[in-house]
């Protein structure tokens, strides 16, 4: 029992051979008889399996720590793969360049399939790459005055319809109708009389047709070979002030055939009758007569004047010859009439022809673009001159929202958001 005792209190650490120990018999059979020594060992053991698992993963994680540290201070770091857009890095000028040589696989692998739009160059063109058509796009509304005023669609197809109130019908000024809203109007009626109900009440639809506008050039097969680096943007300013011209035209004067319907020759806007001549105070009566006839309830109407109008319009005086709008030859001239915008231009009719001035509410003018800028090149025509014809191609159509003039309640006077001044 003594050596069994004293091989428990050296696994405690408590056995020391100098000292006594004194253990009753009692609590000396007891530890025996519960094994403590056995239960002890396990417990150490047990201790420094953990002790020895903590401290190998501390190691471990200190050592991989060290690792990446001296990986980052002794190694570059590759940054990782990161996919680019090319036709982003690609410029309208490489793209200018690769139609001109009817490159399709350059087109097709830098700029997209949409780009080829299902068609080779040699006949059916390219789809302008949407970064630079929009880039065109925003140069021809900034450069027309009409195409950010009037009522603007995106036509998916190549017809658009669009459903309107058709504003007719017949009013009595004693009731206080109007041709404005669509045949409806209240009547006065005593409580035993049949109640009006509303009148010519009908739906319209406007209905447009995407026709084809094309511009020309010849241009050097070499020049976006050898093209400076602002021909990029000369030559998006030009076709986008080309195209602002051609839809400012055709908003304008279009006469339907082929084209879009203007608002000067349509059955929707008024005709005021010029005075003899473009004196002083004749054309001082003609457009005040014209603002009269216009019916602007959004206030959004504009003057579209020839440029050879301008002369006139600057010397505009009373019966007394005296100038009333252009107060002295300081500036460069009044830019409103009558609160309206004044735009000074050649895209409609010259001095003496119907239409040298118009006043037009373009908001009531429905217009449609389908697609985008298409360019398509020939080579043949110029082959000896080491030339290529460029074509621009694009698709629209428009129309004024109105069939005609609307009468007023007195039955007589009729106005327009389209007033023109007549021949």
């Amino acid at each position: 029992m003594k050596t069994q005792l004293i091989k428990m209190l050296k696994t405690v650490g408590e056995y020391n051979e100098n000292e006594q120990y004194e253990i009753d018999t009692e609590t000396a059979e007891k530890w025996l008889s519960d094994n403590i020594c056995e239960k002890v060992e396990t417990l150490d053991d047990r201790f420094e399996t953990l002790s020895k698992s903590i401290s190998d993963a501390v190691d471990s994680k200190v050592e991989k720590a060290m690792e990446k540290i001296n990986k980052a201070l002794n190694v570059e770091i590759e940054a990782p793969a990161v996919h680019v857009d090319k036709s982003e890095q690609r410029s309208f000028t490489s793209f200018m360049k690769a139609t001109l040589h009817n490159d399709t696989n350059t087109i097709r692998n830098d700029f997209g399939e949409k780009a080829l739009s299902g068609t080779d160059g040699g006949s059916g063109g390219f789809l302008i790459p949407e970064q630079y058509s929009d880039q065109i796009l925003e140069i021809a509304n900034e450069s027309s005055f009409c195409l950010s005023r009037v009522n603007s669609v995106n036509m998916t197809g190549d017809t658009y319809s669009q459903p309107v109130i058709k504003q007719s019908g017949t009013t009595n000024s004693s009731n206080g109708g109007s041709n404005f809203y669509q045949g409806i109007y209240f009547e006065w009626t005593e409580d035993d009389q049949t109640k009006p109900g509303s009148k010519d009440f009908s739906l319209d639809k406007i209905k447009l047709e995407a026709k084809e506008s094309s511009g020309h050039t010849v241009l050097d097969n070499y020049l976006y070979d050898d093209a400076p680096a602002n021909v990029e943007e000369k030559l998006k300013q030009t076709v986008g002030k080309a195209y602002a011209h051609l839809i400012d035209s055709v908003i304008i004067g279009g006469n339907g055939i082929g084209k879009p319907h203007g608002f000067i020759p349509s059955s929707a806007s008024k005709g005021v009758t010029r005075a003899t001549d473009d004196n002083n105070a004749d054309i001082w009566t003609d457009v005040t007569s014209m603002m009269g006839a216009c019916h602007d309830p959004n206030e959004d109407a504009i003057w579209i004047i020839n440029k050879s109008v301008q002369a006139s319009m600057l010397r505009m005086g009373d019966e007394g010859n005296n100038t009333i709008w252009a107060a002295n030859a300081a500036t460069t001239g009044p830019t409103s009439l009558y609160g309206r915008p004044v735009f000074y231009t050649e895209k409609n009719p010259a001095s003496g022809s119907k239409g040298d001035i118009c006043l037009a509410s373009l908001s009531n003018y429905l217009f449609g673009m389908r697609g985008g800028l298409k360019i398509a090149k020939s080579e043949h025509v110029y082959f000896l001159k080491n030339q290529s014809a460029i074509r621009f191609t694009a698709r629209m159509d428009g129309r004024p929202m109105l069939d005609s003039p609307i009468t007023l309640s007195d039955q007589v006077t009729t106005v327009s958001p389209f007033v023109v001044r007549n021949a």
